[in-house]
């Protein structure tokens, strides 16, 4: 159950961003404190993008970044960290820019 629900929040934390983008809009930026260690919390969130059907763009191990391109039009900037509190996840969604 505990998997489970960690797993619909980096969903929900990663639809959300993409979600209340429009072209004019300016970034939206969300933010999510876990228990799991950095390691984990990127694998997870980097499994939980493709389920959504990103596509990977960039991505750097070592800092814990990933950018990933979302339904053709949103770039999802990841990146994941240490914090006090846990690990801290920090997801930027803005439009890609129009060709």
């Amino acid at each position: 159950m505990m998997k489970t629900a960690r797993g619909f929040v980096v969903l929900m934390l990663l639809a959300g961003c993409s979600m209340v983008l429009t072209e004019a809009s300016k970034p939206e930026v969300r933010y999510v404190i876990t228990p799991l260690s950095p390691t984990d919390t990127y694998a997870r969130a980097q499994r939980t993008a493709l389920k959504m059907g990103a596509v990977m763009m960039r991505e750097d191990v070592t800092t814990r970044t990933f950018v990933a391109k979302y339904k053709e039009a949103i770039a999802l900037h990841v990146h994941v960290n240490s914090v006090e509190e846990g690990t801290q996840m920090t997801v930027t969604g803005s439009v890609l820019p129009q060709k």
